[in-house]
């Protein structure tokens, strides 16, 4: 078993993209465990592959936000007087 440390190392991961990974359980067969002082750590499998994720924001889309698409205007030209 691994810490989140050891196998941000081992998969050439940053620290933090390891810990976005364990927190949306991106990674299979993690076991979380408690401190006796609060808060918790995780434990990796050794041979535990690497999630498969796209890299960069995810686009949005109409539907995320539940509104329609704002109707955009029609620019007018100059010297149009309507």
């Amino acid at each position: 078993m691994l810490t989140a440390k050891q196998y941000a190392e081992q998969s050439g991961a940053p620290y933090s993209t390891v810990m976005s990974w364990l927190q949306r359980d991106l990674i299979p067969g993690v076991k979380r465990e408690d401190l006796p002082i609060g808060g918790w750590f995780y434990l990796i499998p050794a041979d535990a592959p690497r999630p498969e994720t796209r890299r960069g924001p995810k686009k949005k889309t109409d539907s995320d936000n539940g509104a329609e698409k704002p109707v955009k205007k029609a620019r007018r030209k100059k010297g149009d007087d309507q």
